[in-house]
């Protein structure tokens, strides 16, 4: 068997491992798509009443045209668990309305003794873009600025003196710098492993070459990917599969007019064979990659 035919037979063993592992990851999150973690937002209350009633509002754009805009100063009469939920129901405020979720309890009651810390958690198709609502035992409405979380899992402080509400930040961002300076390095050995075992010679020009193709897809991608991911779906695997196929088109058609053999002269059909196959074995590996930070991540 000459070298073309190895390197024929192992660019389609790779495409064809590349085809199977995506399809395989694809079937076991359909059957999985509503077994995995889901978003949430953790509310700590300070400075606020001794009893009270907390609930989180969710910003919407439609079904609220025709309803009328309920005032803050206006006092819930015999507060009870059954009156609050009633009076959030119909509750409009500048857009937002009562976060309903499909599971758990949509208001929560304070116990001091219970619960000390203030700590309330809200689960399952929890709003981007929230307020929080406090509603003490004589009636009285709290009112929080409105929020846009950040974090898969939110955990976030409402001061009730000042309205404000500060979320907690840097893990994932960390988690997400390294994972791309992982994936960077990760990209540029198997590649540059792979250049050598095509006999490149490791001239300037193919070095550059390489460094420079690989910086200018590779780290917009992954950036995108780890800043925008929610968590391992059926979208996330498709918009890595075809964003994977359109940089290894990109990239094999910079290699195809760029790279030189050992004659110094650029050989079209061996630089595309290179391009495709470093770009599938690190598109592997890569993908492994943003599977195991999504698990660390607990998305």
């Amino acid at each position: 068997m000459n070298k073309r035919r190895i390197v024929s037979f192992i660019t389609i063993f790779l495409l064809s491992i590349h085809l199977i592992f995506y399809f395989i990851l694809s079937i076991s999150q359909d059957v999985n798509a509503d077994m995995g973690p889901k978003p949430s937002i953790s509310i700590t209350i300070e400075n606020g009443p001794d009893e009270y009633f907390v609930a989180l509002l969710e910003k919407r754009n439609y079904g609220i045209e025709n309803t009328v805009e309920t005032s803050t100063d206006v006092k819930v009469e015999n507060v009870t668990e059954e009156s609050v939920y009633n009076f959030l129901k119909s509750f409009r405020y500048d857009g937002y309305v009562f976060f309903e979720s499909p599971v758990g309890s949509n208001v929560k009651k304070s116990d001091k003794n219970e619960n000390p810390e203030e700590i309330y958690h809200f689960t399952y198709m929890v709003p981007s873009d929230f307020r929080v609502i406090l509603i003490d035992t004589d009636g009285n409405l709290y009112l929080s600025e409105s929020h846009t979380k950040k974090e898969f899992k939110a955990i976030c402080t409402y001061d009730v003196a000042t309205s404000s509400i500060v979320e907690e930040e840097g893990k994932s961002r960390i988690i997400s710098i390294i994972t791309i300076i992982i994936c960077f390095i990760l990209t540029l050995v198997i590649e540059f492993l792979i250049l050598i075992g095509f006999r490149y010679p490791l001239i300037k020009r193919n070095v550059l070459v390489f460094l420079i193709t690989n910086t200018l897809t590779n780290i917009p991608y992954n950036i995108f990917l780890i800043s925008t991911v929610s968590r391992i779906d059926v979208m996330l695997i498709l918009i890595n599969f075809f964003a994977e196929i359109i940089i290894t088109l990109i990239e094999t058609l910079i290699y195809c007019f760029t790279l030189l053999n050992k004659e110094q002269m650029v050989k079209y059909g061996k630089n595309i064979l290179y391009g495709i196959l470093a770009n599938i074995a690190s598109s592997i590996l890569g993908s492994i990659v943003i599977i195991l930070v999504c698990m660390i991540m607990n998305i």
